[in-house]
């Protein structure tokens, strides 16, 4: 697989990763169904539990949309079991939530990036911060295609910084919450899949660094 080719898989990886926090509306599940049906087609997909979760996603019951959503509402909306923001575990007495997620907010500003008002997220929650780093990996696929060493190689030390200094150090804590609270789901399903691609993520912007 050429340089270009992974850097764009690893962006669909994280934009369905992200897509999979987000609320599950029914145009939601269908695009996620989508992508992951045009993921079973592009070979060894970083672990065998990613590919696993390929496959079920693949195969999404349209019309067990009421149960998903339910287990959604139970994990991550209403008294949420697993609060799907940062601050929630960096910051639990939440002195300092707004200064962080301001910073947050200015570091996606300064990407050229603004969260859009229909999503009507925090900059801190795990879909934002997903999506951020497809939108970086899209950046040094579009780099490296122009052969822009300098610019290929800012945009992977900003992948790098942001999965250290907040992806990696609140998602295995988020993870535990949900494996402790959710029933065999979706969401409990795509665990191993979601930690085992950011731990490969970590290593693999560490050693290409």
């Amino acid at each position: 697989m050429i340089v270009e080719e992974k850097l764009l898989l690893r962006q669909i990886c994280y934009r369905l990763f992200s897509s999979l926090f987000l609320y599950p509306e029914r145009r939601r599940l269908v695009e996620i169904q989508d992508a992951a049906s045009f993921l079973t087609g592009e070979g060894k997909l970083f672990s065998d539990e990613m590919e696993y979760l390929i496959r079920q996603l693949a195969d999404i019951d349209l019309n067990n949309e009421r149960s998903i959503i339910n287990e959604y509402n139970r994990l991550f909306l209403i008294k949420p079991k697993a609060p799907p923001y940062e601050t929630f575990y960096t910051d639990a007495e939440g002195q300092l939530r707004g200064l962080l997620t301001a910073k947050l907010e200015e570091k996606y500003l300064n990407a050229g990036l603004a969260i859009s008002p229909e999503l009507n997220e925090l900059p801190d929650h795990i879909s934002v911060e997903l999506e951020f780093m497809a939108y970086l990996c899209m950046k040094e696929a579009e780099a490296c295609q122009n052969t822009d060493d300098i610019e290929t190689a800012r945009f992977r030390a900003q992948q790098i910084s942001f999965m250290g200094q907040h992806l990696a150090r609140w998602f295995p804590r988020f993870s535990q919450r949900i494996k402790e609270s959710e029933p065999r789901s979706i969401y409990q399903n795509m665990l191993p899949a979601a930690y085992g691609f950011l731990r490969y993520e970590l290593d693999e912007l560490v050693l290409r660094n």
